[in-house]
């Protein structure tokens, strides 16, 4: 039982001390700075519980997603699917998903080119029926897009996104 209370007093000490430094590098205005950043917040993500990861890693990522800052929201897409796996189903389809959305609705076009290279990677861990209701239609919608990068995206995540909606088709047979 010893060992249980002081792994979870490392995780604390984790959480409280290197989440609020990743935070601030997530949002650095270096390029190469961010990247790391985000490497670094998913190698943190992964050895906290649940709980740690809903107040801690997922605020960081609203924060994100819902500032003003067009880079802020490129970093948010890009977390959202790079902790996707992390997260798991259940988080990745009540929190991913709608997020996901969201940024693919942004005024600017670099923040849904971003957002669009993340479906595949949350479709296929929030499962069929998710990428089905609440990701397709935004991902139908950004095919359409503008800017051709966007659609350019849209036609780079197709295979991932098929599959995932697929998933559960392929399931059954």
């Amino acid at each position: 039982h010893h060992h249980a209370a002081a792994a979870t007093k490392e995780q604390k000490a984790i959480t409280h001390k290197l989440i609020p430094c990743i935070q601030k590098l997530l949002i650095d205005e270096d390029a190469v700075v961010r990247e790391k950043a985000c490497e670094a917040l998913v190698k943190v993500a992964s050895v906290l519980d649940e709980e740690q990861m809903q107040t801690n890693v997922l605020t960081v990522v609203l924060l994100l997603a819902h500032d003003e800052n067009e880079q802020h929201k490129i970093i948010a897409a890009k977390l959202l699917s790079s902790l996707a796996e992390i997260l798991g189903p259940l988080l990745c389809s009540e929190f991913c998903a709608p997020e996901l959305v969201h940024l693919a609705d942004d005024p600017k076009c670099s923040v849904r080119k971003a957002a669009v290279q993340s479906f595949g990677q949350v479709a296929k861990i929030a499962g069929a029926d998710v990428a089905k209701k609440k990701l397709l239609p935004s991902f139908r919608q950004m095919a359409k897009d503008q800017v051709w990068s966007v659609r350019k995206s849209v036609v780079e995540q197709l295979v991932e996104m098929a599959a995932a909606s697929d998933a559960a088709a392929a399931g059954a047979a």
